[in-house]
């Protein structure tokens, strides 16, 4: 019985050994920005304009942007629906599924439009 013992010890101590040198890691994702601006050819705003942003239906921010000014946000590379409103409700940008590359920057441009309803454009 004690060999049988020292026999499974031995067994075990060589598989704790084993697995000891192996050390498994999540692999990691480079995070990504995702920015938005005021487009400066539609919108002519002199005062800032404070838009609720939403980010995968969830708001992330309400930054009060002028024209030029940038507001950014980490995301991770791929799919996200962006979408916003301006707390004033004079413009509000409907959801737009936008591309972010890995390691990257996708800057959408919210244009401003007279009847209220706008766009969200990729910047140029």
């Amino acid at each position: 019985m004690r060999r049988g013992v020292g026999r499974m010890c031995a067994v075990g101590v060589a598989l704790v050994a084993g697995c000891k040198g192996d050390s498994t890691t999540s692999p990691t994702t480079k995070q990504s920005t995702l920015s938005v601006q005021i487009e400066t050819k539609t919108c002519s705003a002199a005062s800032p304009v404070t838009i609720d942003v939403f980010i995968d239906h969830t708001l992330v921010g309400s930054p009060s942007l002028m024209i030029g000014t940038t507001a950014t946000y980490a995301v991770t590379p791929g799919s996200h629906v962006l979408g916003g409103v301006d707390i004033d409700r004079r413009f509000s940008w409907a959801s737009e599924t936008v591309t972010v590359p890995v390691g990257g920057d996708y800057t959408a441009q919210f244009a401003c439009s007279s009847e209220g309803v706008s766009e969200i454009v990729k910047a140029r």
